[in-house]
Parts: structure tokens; C-alpha cells; sequence
């Protein structure tokens, strides 16, 4: 029921389809066996609250289907996408600085599912980084640790 909600939203644009492909989403999270099954739902619910623009719900939702198949690497794109979507909203002075944050989850997923590499390489070229004139003026040096605030709350390097 889920799937059709989200393809009666794909079809309409009703986003009242998205709310309820969240709760047969969430249903079905618990009525799934095996981790195959848990995977898939959860990165389905991410899908649904990424298009409700409910970022950290998505976040979690991706999280979850990783803790049920760690080399679903599709999940670690669908972060680094959340990541990329909305970083422009959060940035902490330094503009893009999320697309680090965005490039780790892209890399991480090639590591985990080299059949994902394409769709990652291609997430990960459409990134923009700070100019070195952005990292000059606010003493930053490339491969030195950096916090993304906001809520994407991830570590990353400097780049």
C-alpha cells in the first residue's frame, strides 16, 4: 500500500499520498522478517519524508535500512542527497560546506556497493565546494577536521 501511495503521489501531487505511505511505510517496518524486507521498507519511508522535506526523518529512515543491510549503498546516496538538497540551509558561514558532508556518504556508498558507483560518481560531481579564497579567509586548510552543523551534525574533512 505504501508503494501505491507514492505512486499516486508521483502521479497527483497530492501530498496527503505521502502521509499515508508513511504510515503503511511504518506498518510495514514492523511486519518485516527479514533484514532483505526491513532494508527496502525503510529506505522507502526515507524516500517518503525526503519528498515531504522532512530531512532528519529521512535521515533516519536511510539509517535504519543500514543498520538492516549495511551495504545498501542507494541509502548512503539518498543521505548524501538529503545532505546536498538542503546543506544550503545550514551553512555555518563557509558556503557548501555540507557538500563535504555529502561526499563522504557518496564514497561511503561505493565502498559498500561498488554496483552504486555510477549513480554516486554522478551525486558527487554535482557538488560544489568552498573556493580556496572561502577556506583562506576563514582559516581553513585542506584535510583538517570540520563539524557541519545545523542538522546534518556530521564530521568530515576539509577540502
Amino acid at each position: 500500500m505504501g508503494y501505491l501511495s507514492m505512486h499516486t503521489f508521483g502521479q497527483t501531487g497530492d501530498k496527503a499520498e505521502l502521509d499515508r505511505a508513511i504510515v503503511f511505510f511504518n506498518q510495514a517496518t514492523e511486519l518485516s522478517v527479514t533484514n532483505e524486507q526491513k532494508a527496502n521498507v525503510y529506505y522507502m519511508l526515507a524516500m517518503a519524508y525526503k519528498l515531504k522535506v522532512q530531512f532528519s526523518e529521512a535521515r533516519n529512515a536511510a539509517y535504519a535500512a543500514l543498520k538492516a543491510n549495511p551495504n545498501m549503498g542507494k541509502a548512503y546516496i539518498l543521505i548524501g542527497d538529503l545532505y546536498k538538497t538542503s546543506g544550503s540551509r545550514c551553512s555555518d558561514g563557509v558556503p557548501y560546506d555540507y557538500s563535504w558532508a555529502a561526499a563522504d556518504k557518496y564514497a561511503k556508498a561505493v565502498a559498500v556497493d561498488p554496483s552504486c558507483a555510477a549513480e554516486a560518481n554522478e551525486a558527487r560531481a554535482g557538488l560544489r565546494f568552498p573556493s580556496n579564497d572561502d577556506l583562506f579567509k576563514r582559516g581553513l586548510n585542506k584535510g583538517a577536521s570540520y563539524h557541519v552543523g545545523c542538522w546534518i551534525q556530521e564530521n568530515t574533512t576539509v577540502r
